[in-house]
């Protein structure tokens, strides 16, 4: 599943036609938006952008924050890249 929205939004269209090749079923959500992970996801891809213009609205989310951190705890297969990799921070400090 790939995180796109107005935080996550930065990829390389490369790379999603890589993984597409590679034989990936590229799944869109929203951590700003959805409350869960899409069903059957076996990978989560979080790419770059501006969580920290939108941490208020992320934190808010806690049912998604919940499903993030459950799928990576129970061992499933993360990539995150830059904004992605803060987003998986137990905080983001804004000055």
């Amino acid at each position: 599943a790939v995180a796109r929205d107005a935080a996550f939004c930065f990829y390389y269209h490369e790379s999603l036609r890589l993984l597409e090749r590679a034989g990936a079923t590229l799944q869109w959500f929203s951590p700003l938006a959805d409350a869960s992970l899409p069903d059957g996801c076996d990978a989560l891809y979080l790419g770059g952008g501006y969580p920290e213009l939108h941490a208020p609205a992320l934190a808010a989310n806690g049912r998604m924050r919940s499903a993030v951190r459950a799928f990576c705890e129970g061992g499933g297969l993360v990539w995150a890249e830059c904004g992605g990799l803060m987003y998986l921070a137990r905080r983001l400090l804004r000055r």
